[in-house]
């Protein structure tokens, strides 16, 4: 395992970027090694991404980043420039750094990194079927964690 979790956001003024980091710092309670409320790093801008690989480079620790984007969706390929940036900087996934981005839609999870994968058709049938019949209904679609050599 890692020693330390962080949470890289790309978005910080996104109001549902908020509430998935709020969640993942919920969820982490449970965990061994909590978000701590300092390991949350906004990495909207280049240098945001610099400061926080600073950090990572720094750390005498194994650390384990959780990045809150997807993958595979123009503006959420910042997590392929997140992991492109963990490489440029010399460090070693995940010798010395994990990194598991928050969702993939495609279906390889580019460039083999970590990630959930949500279903998207499902999502879309779902979508479909609510408002072609106009009832509403609870749905679950569950996410699958692919493994790639990132983690």
């Amino acid at each position: 395992g890692f020693d330390e979790i962080c949470l890289a956001v790309p978005y910080t003024k996104s109001v549902n970027y908020q509430m998935m980091a709020k969640a993942a710092v919920n969820a982490s309670g449970k965990l061994s090694r909590p978000i701590e409320r300092q390991n949350i790093h906004s990495v909207a801008t280049s240098g945001e991404r610099e400061q926080f690989i600073a950090k990572l480079k720094a750390a005498k620790k194994r650390i384990g980043v959780y990045y809150l984007g997807s993958l595979g969706s123009p503006p959420d390929d910042l997590a392929l420039i997140m992991r492109r940036s963990l490489v440029q900087a010399g460090l070693r996934c995940p010798e010395q750094v994990g990194f598991l981005a928050g969702m993939s839609i495609q279906a390889d999870g580019g460039d083999d990194v970590s990630t959930f994968q949500v279903d998207y058709n499902e999502m879309g049938h779902i979508a479909g079927e609510i408002l072609a019949n106009g009832k509403h209904r609870v749905a679950v679609i569950p996410a699958q964690l692919r493994i790639g050599s990132t983690t």
